[in-house]
């Protein structure tokens, strides 16, 4: 780890499988695809809204954030879909997921989420899956509009870029560090859903799928 690594990040880093070699130039299909899928509906991304933003986070993501002076705040606009349009939600629940949850977030120009390792929430929301619940939940990102630029994602060694609407970018959670940026011009709006694995989403693995929903903005 670097010197001025926050003791959080590396806490999470212990328990992962990936070997932190940033020079890298390919990351392992295993730990991150993009996109695994694309969802494919007539949305209109300049009428993602957070009608109800959430302020509260655990300690391990605090501080991951904030070791540098920033502030939750500068991170993105996050709410849960559940307060979110009718739309989004129906974007969100095309995931074939079981039991989930889903936030969406609006990264503006000038904000920054640093590099860190994702705990995993619920608050015992999974934990009738044991255990071994940490390797039973997944997570996706949704993206809902286009690549702009001056955007950037970063997973492990692998900094994701143009993308386009509707792509699903799985990764790890448990194994790879990430952090996203926005110095362009345009706001940056996704949805990141964690959920119970099942079968049709194993399928997603095997064989690309563009996933068409009818949605209403």
């Amino acid at each position: 780890m670097y010197k001025n690594t926050p003791k959080a990040f590396t806490t999470l880093a212990s328990k992962s499988e990936w070997d932190f070699d940033y020079t890298n130039d390919t990351l392992d299909p295993y730990y991150f695809r993009a996109p695994l899928c694309r969802i494919h509906g007539n949305w209109d991304p300049k009428k993602t809204v957070v009608y109800k933003e959430k302020l509260t986070t655990g300690e391990t993501t605090l501080a991951q954030q904030n070791f540098s002076g920033l502030s939750l705040q500068d991170r993105y606009l996050e709410g849960k879909v559940e307060d979110s349009s009718s739309w989004i939600q129906e974007i969100a629940n095309a995931i074939p997921f079981g039991k989930s949850r889903s936030l969406v977030h609006i990264q503006k120009p000038g904000q920054m989420h640093m590099l860190h390792m994702d705990a995993n929430y619920g608050g015992g929301f999974w934990d009738y899956l044991g255990d071994e619940k940490d390797n039973k939940i997944a997570r996706v990102m949704i993206m809902l509009d286009d690549w702009a630029p001056g955007q950037v994602m970063l997973f492990g060694c692998h900094h994701y870029t143009k993308w386009q609407k509707g792509d699903v970018v799985y990764f790890r959670w448990q194994d790879i560090p990430h952090g996203t940026a926005n110095f362009g011009h345009t706001n940056r709006p996704l949805i990141i859903v964690t959920g119970e694995i099942t079968t049709e989403f194993e399928k997603l693995f095997n064989e690309f799928k563009t996933l068409n929903i009818a949605v209403n903005t």
